[in-house]
């Protein structure tokens, strides 16, 4: 019997994190889609639901190149097969159509807490996402990349493991005129660390 369970469960992570067949060229086409003055982040979303219902594409895939898009524009560095490096804009752009992508297949994904790596992935993409819209000095964009994707990923036991994220929350909540919120969130936090515990030092000294 658990091996049968282990097999399913072998079987899910595969469709979520695995690599489809068609998945690189299917994921390049979205995200030039993304960032084409004919698409946008929209378009993108609907193109990237779409492969995933006909199997072109994973979440897990999805995901993993919105990260790859973020990491060339952070490090300047050009992805496999490219010349240049990502244009920081079109990385974040590709991220919020991913982030949304995974909201409207969510209803589709598993539940079970032995696939929490996944919900945490999405966690990591709004994070790097905003982290890297607020590092290129666009404070609106960030705002709107920070908690993008489903909700399942925005519990306390993510925002205990990854303090980076929280302190940016926090940050960005706070230079958008939301200062209140951005203290109330970490004063309700059961133990802050890290960084978070040091942008709620610096909120409360006025900073």
């Amino acid at each position: 019997m658990w091996g049968r369970c282990l097999t399913l469960a072998m079987v899910c992570v595969a469709a979520l994190c695995g690599c489809a067949e068609r998945e690189p060229a299917a994921l390049a086409h979205a995200a030039a889609t993304a960032v084409a003055p004919s698409g946008g982040p929209a378009a993108a979303t609907a193109e990237l639901t779409a492969d995933f219902n006909s199997k072109r594409i994973t979440v897990g895939g999805a995901i993993d190149h919105a990260v790859a898009m973020l990491e060339s524009a952070a490090t300047g560095t050009p992805m496999p097969g490219q010349t240049s490096p990502v244009a920081s804009v079109d990385a974040t752009v590709f991220a919020a159509a991913v982030l949304d992508f995974c909201g409207a297949v969510e209803p589709q994904l598993p539940k079970a807490d032995e696939f929490y790596l996944i919900w945490m992935k999405m966690g990591r993409l709004a994070f790097r996402a905003a982290e890297e819209a607020h590092a290129a000095g666009r404070l609106n964009e960030s705002a709107g990349l920070v908690f993008r994707g489903p909700k399942r990923w925005q519990n306390e036991g993510y925002w205990y493991q990854y303090p980076d994220h929280d302190a940016l929350a926090a940050v960005i909540l706070a230079r958008t005129g939301n200062r209140a919120e951005a203290i109330h969130r970490l004063q309700s936090r059961i133990e802050l660390r890290g960084p978070a515990q040091e942008v709620y030092e610096m909120l409360m000294r006025g900073q």
